[in-house]
């Protein structure tokens, strides 16, 4: 079955925005009141979140515009949970011409022009936050005000308002299954209690993010009824969630270790309203790789069985089943570049030093200097040109590199083979080996007649029960494949 993807994937209609009493669509500039505005509220560097916001991270702030900032700079305060209305001015209004002031009586080209005016504003400031910042796990967007503060200015011309949006409104909203902001403040205690106390084993990145992956993996189930299914709540505080819960989850541990990841969605499903969450994390190599906790984990309530199948992999298996989407609604998302080959913890990890020895003369020169400096964040290319008269210090550098290579000794996982769509690896395959043969037969008899305690679920026929009928259902796949002469 497709993985669930549960929040907000279509965007805030107008019926959703304040336009009420509470938080009015237009006010007049004497409505504006500077001390309402919200602008730089938290710096990148704060301790209230845990965000790995390193020199190493890649965080979807850093590609918004500078509307869109301002609005994720007052949505990442959120994670000290308020529903106190925030004011935050634009610093760059938007203007538009619509025929009435009142949102209510637009018409409906009016309306999409004006939403779509504010949702580009805001939303992908609101999506970037929620992504780079899980801990905002109560945040309802779907049922959160958004309004604006608006000088219209009548024109005879065109007969129209010229609106000039300065400020956009937001009213938080939690979800319902909190019933109460005491209810919210008591599961932020105790997700930021169970990241706390989160035993991450391992020395190398490598088993520091297995054993995540693995805690993870025992600890919940995959529960399209879960209470909490779309939280990391779900995944590190009350068993179950979907695939949200369980890379969000996954993300606040590597965050507080500091390991960089990143929340990753696509596999859209339009028609159902679905899709699929996954994580990137990067290596000591510098490299990003593929980390998916959910299709990893087989087990339902019933078992703990965990798979390495995505597991630090690269495009190249990623890409049969996995297909990441950068347009997200209003949002566009900006990802780490996947490595293509998937990571091998045996290969040697290579350390390069390199020391460097200088000569140093003076002499007196007329120059023309041109400074060319390129960054790699899809910005322009600067070049500045100066004409100097002046005295150079040229250095000769040289520079010896010396590089030593060291073998970190770790048992790699069983690593089978992507498949499209479902992530089990062979029908049949209960003893866990990777095959589907008569072993499977006997282990899932000796499961039903209590011979053995199984290291695997038995529960061939995917009932959410093991007896006779998972001897039957494996009986009949073995006589298909012996009649395919397939075995």
């Amino acid at each position: 079955m497709k993985k669930l993807f549960s929040t907000f994937l279509s965007v805030m209609t107008s019926a959703a925005l304040a336009l009420g009493a509470s938080a009015p669509a237009v006010t007049s500039a004497e409505g504006l009141q500077e001390t309402d505005y919200v602008t730089g509220m938290i710096s990148f560097d704060s301790t209230d979140f845990l965000a790995n916001f390193s020199e190493d991270a890649h965080i979807y702030g850093n590609y918004l515009d500078a509307n869109n900032l301002e609005v994720y700079k007052a949505m990442i305060s959120l994670v000290v949970p308020s529903t106190d209305r925030i004011t935050v001015k634009l610093p760059e209004p938007v203007k538009i011409s619509v025929s009435s002031t009142n949102a209510q009586t637009m018409s409906d080209e009016d309306r999409q022009l004006y939403e779509d005016a504010v949702m580009g504003a805001c939303r992908s400031g609101v999506d970037s936050a929620l992504f780079d910042m899980p801990e905002i796990f109560w945040l309802d967007i779907a049922n959160m005000g958004v309004g604006t503060q608006s000088i219209p200015t009548w024109n005879r011309r065109t007969r129209k308002y010229d609106m000039t949006i300065n400020s956009i409104i937001f009213e938080p909203a939690y979800y319902a299954e909190y019933d109460s902001m005491d209810t919210v403040e008591e599961y932020r205690q105790q997700l930021l209690d169970a990241i706390d106390s989160f035993e991450v084993k391992g020395e190398t990145r490598y088993e520091q993010i297995k054993s995540i992956h693995d805690t993870i993996s025992k600890f919940t189930y995959y529960d399209v009824n879960a209470r909490f299914l779309s939280s990391p709540i779900g995944s590190l505080v009350e068993p179950g969630a979907v695939c949200e819960g369980y890379a969000e989850g996954f993300k606040l541990i590597c965050d507080r270790i500091g390991i960089p990841c990143v929340l990753v969605v696509g596999n859209f499903d339009d028609a159902n309203n679905e899709a699929h969450m996954w994580n990137y994390v990067k290596m000591e190599d510098g490299k990003w790789y593929a980390v998916d906790v959910t299709w990893d984990d087989r087990d339902g309530q019933y078992g703990v069985d965990v798979m390495y199948k995505y597991l630090l992999k690269g495009s190249k298996t990623m890409s049969a089943d996995h297909f990441p989407e950068t347009q997200f609604g209003y949002t566009q998302l900006t990802y780490p570049e996947l490595s293509s080959e998937d990571y091998d913890p045996n290969k040697p990890q290579v350390t390069t030093t390199t020391t460097t020895s200088t000569t140093t003369t003076t002499t007196t020169t007329t120059s023309k200097t041109t400074t060319a400096t390129t960054t790699t964040t899809s910005k322009p290319t600067t070049t500045t040109t100066t004409s100097t008269t002046s005295t150079t210090t040229t250095s000769t550098t040289t520079a010896t590199t010396t590089t030593s290579s060291t073998t970190t000794t770790t048992t790699a996982p069983v690593v089978t083979e992507p498949t499209t769509g479902e992530p089990d690896p062979v029908e049949g395959d209960v003893n866990g080996d990777g095959k589907f043969d008569i072993a499977d037969l006997v282990y899932c008899s000796q499961t039903v007649l209590g011979n053995i305690q199984p290291e695997h679920s038995c529960d061939a026929d995917g009932d959410g029960i093991v007896d006779g009928y998972d001897i039957t259902y494996i009986r009949i796949l073995l006589l298909d494949l012996l009649n395919d002469k397939k075995i």
